[in-house]
């Protein structure tokens, strides 16, 4: 009973954190900052991929369906009243927005933005529009509502477009493009209409820069810029989402106008930030979009520099714990380091009873979250 009750307490000292899309790339390099912490945390990690979540660098693992499918924050509620987490970090974006949209479902600490937040960046021709009313430097854009509309965007913004899904990560969707028939082509192909949207194409360096806010105080940013894509050759437009190599910058100018887009639509931000910047023709500055809620899926992001360990900072923000003094840290970097990276997973060994297994734990979950949501519906319809 006495070992029960230390074991117990061990337990309690040492912070719980369950984090999603834990065997990704993002979630690597969540996992590996904690692990880099000047404490211990113990991960529980949680992916709606049972090949993935054997890669998860984490203590315990789960499998959860897709955020879209409706038992999705039943399943991950069953999983947090298990496991009793000090702080759930959700890192896919249609998982982010589900969580926030509906915060009571998931009965643990979070460290996000407001849901009105991370669906106005998650929409990146309503956060442009936002941008472009309220003076932050952004590419020219339009809506591509129909095949009309690819004539005018030439028309209107210039002879080199570059086409994207208004929604998705990774450059999805995305293509230059240089006459109308080769744009409509590859919208119709994508079945785009509606969906797409045009922007001014941008030639010159591109720089990122994360942050970390809690309650509209800043707590940290630092910018970098990228080297190369991994695997350009896989994609037409030589955006894979799968960074190479970026090399860590000090660029006030950047920091500045990454913090005006994110107050531009959230005056108060709460969370992890990425702001993707690049410069035109002419040396200026533009905001191409903002991750809301999330760390870049970048790979891991701790190095071993005093002090620098966003995703752990963010851990004691979420908890309200004790912050260094000295807090911004802005671009708190040298100069010159570059980090190689690639795809940044080892290969994993394992068995087909074992990816198996994670999959008929989650059915089972899938099955009583579905009797319950049966339950209650009938519930309500008695009364």
């Amino acid at each position: 009973m006495v070992e029960q009750a230390e074991a117990f307490s061990r337990r309690r000292t040492i912070k719980r954190v369950l984090f999603t899309q834990a065997g990704g790339r993002i979630g690597l390099g969540f996992a590996r900052s904690l692990r880099a912490a000047p404490e211990p945390t113990h991960l529980i990690g949680v992916d709606s991929n049972e090949f993935h979540l054997h890669r998860a660098v984490a203590d315990e693992r789960y499998l959860v369906p897709r955020a879209a499918h409706p038992t999705y924050l039943a399943i991950l509620q069953s999983i947090v009243e298990e496991t009793r987490p000090d702080l759930v970090w959700v890192q896919h974006e249609d998982e982010i927005l589900a969580v926030a949209r509906d915060p009571g479902r998931i009965r643990a600490r979070t460290f996000l933005p407001d849901a009105r937040t991370i669906a106005a960046c998650q929409d990146k021709m309503t956060s442009s529009k936002t941008w472009e009313r309220s003076g932050v430097p952004t590419p020219r854009s339009m809506m591509m509502n129909g095949p009309e509309d690819v004539a005018l965007a030439f028309g209107e913004i210039g002879p080199h477009l570059w086409l994207r899904a208004v929604k998705g990560v990774a450059g999805s969707g995305s293509l230059p493009a240089d006459d109308v028939e080769k744009a409509a082509t590859w919208i119709d192909l994508h079945k785009g209409w509606g969906r797409f949207m045009a922007a001014e194409r941008m030639t010159g360096e591109s720089v990122s820069c994360e942050y970390v806010w809690k309650r509209g105080r800043l707590l940290a940013a630092q910018c970098k810029k990228r080297l190369f894509w991994e695997f350009p050759n896989l994609t037409l437009s030589g955006i894979s989402g799968v960074c190479g190599a970026h090399e860590f910058v000090s660029n006030p100018t950047a920091v500045d106008l990454g913090v005006q887009a994110i107050q531009t639509v959230d005056p108060e931000p709460n969370g992890a930030f990425g702001v993707d910047m690049i410069y035109d023709g002419e040396g200026c500055l533009k905001v191409t979009e903002v991750n809301a809620g999330r760390f870049f899926s970048g790979g891991s992001l701790h190095l071993q520099v005093p002090g620098f360990n966003l995703p752990y900072l963010a851990l004691r923000a979420a908890l309200d714990e004790p912050l260094p003094r000295d807090l911004p840290h802005v671009d708190s970097l040298p100069a010159g380091i570059v980090v190689i990276q690639g795809v940044s997973v080892e290969p994993i060994v394992t068995t087909t009873s074992a990816v198996r297994e994670y999959r008929r734990e989650m059915e089972a979950r899938m099955s009583r979250a579905g009797n319950t949501t049966s339950n209650l519906a009938n519930s309500g319809r008695r009364n």
